[in-house]
């Protein structure tokens, strides 16, 4: 019998609210190589008794802009529509400053779980359009030498929307080179530490011709993904996957699933798996607010992530996460606004502020608290690295709504107190006393409050 006294508090009480599963948690299971999706009390059993999960700083997507609060109030207008609305995420010493503060909302160190130690930065390509000429960008270098004060990891992104990564291929090469030449230059701080891919093209591709096991384009896409990597050099890969890559049709109930085989590199598998050989680290795209389907959504690639040689749950570094949407998405079904259910946002995007949508997302059931707060994606992240241990949570993404004041349950993230002498900052106005924000000697970009 699986006895539900050894999970967490946190997570037994989220299965009582959820009756069918909580049932589920106190029968008897047989030993199973792969515990089924659509249940986590399942993987409960395929795990053995649970304890609470070590709650684990997050990654953060950096889409390079911001919406500024207080020049637009609201709702959230797409930065095409008004681009009046927004800043830029890290260019300035002023921007990075309040970038670190979202990222480490406690300081202090008494949430210490909701601290951000991995970032995807975006808007790298055109900003090292010029490496091999020499060149190396001072917002860049400065924006990873600060973070890496800060004990965050940096990972050039590329957004691809083509089926050869041929873009993503070059920013590759651009990074390499950059952290062979300004790295060289400008010392080991200012390196990257990988490269991030989201290619959406995928999606395009996997409701067809399921029966071929060597589908061109989509054994393109996946010789794209290697070269990606390779371009980098030795840099680690990380790679954003949505949850219905590797389906030719993806159901909510597991049994109408058809899943995606591929031939290539020499086995067959599903897709998503290939795509997994491949990373170095990995995040699901849940599109969904709920834990229980950020955990259904999740789980098939979390079972074949672990069970990989030399991939354990006790990892420190981080390379499995869930990705919970916080920007707001468009309403692709006004009847139903069904698409609010995908993303934390308060509400859903439009393109004017004129524009009739709902003023708050509802939630669509009573599982959870309907909490579309910072702190309601915080709880759901808990919850979420209970059921999944060793897994981390991803934040997509900075300056959406996240740590923005769009709302007041989206608060501007803020230090709990200034930087004293010798800890790092990036403008005077971050440092108590009224000490300056100086360069550190021997270096060229990281930067201390002084006396």
């Amino acid at each position: 019998m699986f006895d539900c006294r050894f999970v967490s508090p946190r997570t037994a009480t989220y299965f009582q609210q959820v009756q069918s599963t909580f049932s589920k948690c106190q029968s008897t299971f047989s030993t199973m190589p792969r515990p089924s999706p659509t249940a986590a009390a399942f993987f409960f059993a395929f795990l053995g008794p649970v304890m609470v999960a070590a709650q684990r700083p997050y990654a953060i997507y950096n889409q390079g802009k911001y919406w500024r609060s207080d020049l637009c109030a609201g709702p959230y207008i797409s930065r095409s529509d008004a681009p009046q609305c927004y800043d830029e995420a890290n260019t300035t010493p002023e921007q990075r400053s309040r970038l670190w503060a979202a990222l480490d909302p406690d300081p202090l160190g008494t949430a210490a779980s909701r601290k951000v130690d991995t970032m995807f930065m975006h808007k790298v390509y055109g900003r090292l359009e010029n490496v091999f000429a020499g060149e190396c960008d001072p917002s860049i270098m400065a924006t990873i030498a600060e973070a890496h004060q800060r004990g965050v990891r940096v990972y050039g992104l590329y957004d691809d929307g083509e089926i050869d990564f041929e873009a993503a291929i070059q920013q590759s090469r651009r990074i390499k080179r950059y952290n062979d030449h300004c790295g060289g230059r400008f010392g080991a701080a200012v390196k990257f530490d990988g490269v991030a891919s989201n290619n959406e093209k995928w999606k395009d591709l996997n409701t067809e011709d399921c029966d071929d096991p060597n589908h061109v384009e989509k054994l393109q896409w996946l010789a794209g993904l290697q070269a990606t990597k390779e371009a980098a050099g030795g840099l680690p890969l990380h790679l954003s996957i949505g949850y219905r890559w590797g389906y030719c049709n993806w159901r909510s109930a597991e049994e109408n699933r058809v899943i995606n085989y591929l031939e290539w590199n020499g086995s067959r598998k599903p897709a998503y798996e290939h795509m997994m050989d491949v990373a170095d680290s990995v995040d699901i795209q849940v599109a969904w607010y709920k834990p229980s389907s950020q955990v259904d959504r999740a789980l098939v690639q979390y079972n074949y992530w672990f069970a990989q040689d030399g991939v354990s749950v006790d990892d420190d570094q981080g390379t499995f996460y869930v990705t919970a949407y916080v920007n707001p998405v468009a309403d692709e079904d006004p009847e139903s606004h069904r698409d609010c259910y995908q993303s934390f946002a308060p509400h859903l995007k439009t393109t004017d502020s004129t524009t009739v949508i709902p003023e708050e997302c509802g939630c669509d059931d009573s599982e959870i608290p309907c909490d579309r707060t910072q702190i309601g994606l915080w709880n759901v992240f808990d919850t979420v690295e209970d059921l999944l241990p060793g897994s981390r949570m991803a934040i997509h993404y900075y300056g959406g709504v996240y740590s923005t004041g769009l709302t007041d349950g989206w608060p501007v993230n803020k230090p709990e107190r200034k930087a004293r002498t010798g800890e790092p900052c990036s403008i005077d106005a971050d440092c108590r006393y009224y000490a300056s924000c100086d360069v550190v000697p021997g270096t060229y970009f990281d930067r201390v409050c002084g006396e």
